[in-house]
């Protein structure tokens, strides 16, 4: 992750992130019960190298 990215998390795997250098905000609604099948990480870079360069 970018050093000037953020994050909250919520209920069952729902997140926000936001990355201010690729102007972007990431924004997960799903639920999830297994924790350990998400990776927010990972989900999170996918995004980010499908974006343009900011």
């Amino acid at each position: 992750m970018p050093p000037d990215a953020y994050q909250a998390s919520g209920f069952q795997g729902q997140a926000v992130l936001v990355v201010p250098s690729r102007d972007a905000a990431i924004v997960r609604l799903r639920m999830t019960h297994d924790r350990a099948a998400w990776d927010l990480d990972a989900f999170a870079a996918a995004v980010l190298a499908a974006l343009p360069p900011a």
